[in-house]
């Protein structure tokens, strides 16, 4: 309740989770095998058949639905956790995170900085960012997207089409990006994060902690 004090709790399922949503009264974990389960209280947890067979990589709930994201461009949908729809994508490359924001949905991922855009979660569009890294994070705030990768990498825009590279200055691995308390932060390799007000200028900490 407080995020210092923490129970382990024992799901019985025997899965490497690799993401975790809340939405509409539940959680959802997600993992390889097109594998998902939810609670109601974060203590039990039910598998759902998903009738997915590739690999999750990360949920979140968007919009008022789960969505979930993986390998060989996965995307599914899911209004409650239970049923889950797998969307065409078109696209081959693996998607590590998903976004949403100004009515847009986007994932992004690698290679060479794959970014899929919509409108609906249901059809998607492969836009270029004209850049190669490994893209791991996304987020949105203050009327734009976020995503991060790779050497230092971070790219904003406004419309989820046209992309920007920042200049961070740095070539650490940010893994994962949130915008909260109208500030951007990314996390990423040898405990190092970047934060900016406005997604233009970025700013190196060091947490004296290891890799996120």
């Amino acid at each position: 309740t407080n995020g210092a004090d923490w129970s382990y709790q024992d799901t019985g399922l025997g899965e490497n989770f690799c993401g975790v949503a809340c939405g509409n009264g539940k959680f959802v974990v997600v993992a390889a095998g097109g594998f998902a389960a939810t609670s109601p209280d974060g203590a039990a947890w039910t598998e759902v058949d998903t009738g997915i067979s590739g690999d999750f990589s990360k949920v979140r709930f968007l919009n008022n639905q789960f969505v979930a994201v993986g390998s060989s461009g996965l995307i599914a949908t899911s209004p409650d956790g239970n049923t889950w729809t797998e969307r065409v994508t078109g696209s081959s490359g693996t998607l590590e995170d998903v976004t949403y924001g100004n009515g847009l949905y986007v994932a992004a991922g690698w290679p060479n900085s794959t970014i899929l855009v919509s409108e609906d979660a249901i059809s998607w569009t492969n836009t270029p960012t004209g850049t190669s890294a490994y893209l791991s994070g996304a987020t949105f705030g203050n009327g734009k997207f976020a995503v991060c990768g790779t050497g230092g990498t971070v790219l904003t825009s406004t419309n989820g089409t046209d992309w920007s590279s920042m200049v961070t200055g740095v070539s650490y691995t940010f893994s994962c990006i949130t915008y909260a308390d109208n500030v951007f932060v990314a996390a990423g390799s040898s405990g190092k994060t970047l934060y900016s007000p406005d997604g233009v200028s970025w700013t190196l900490l060091s947490t004296g902690m290891g890799t996120w």
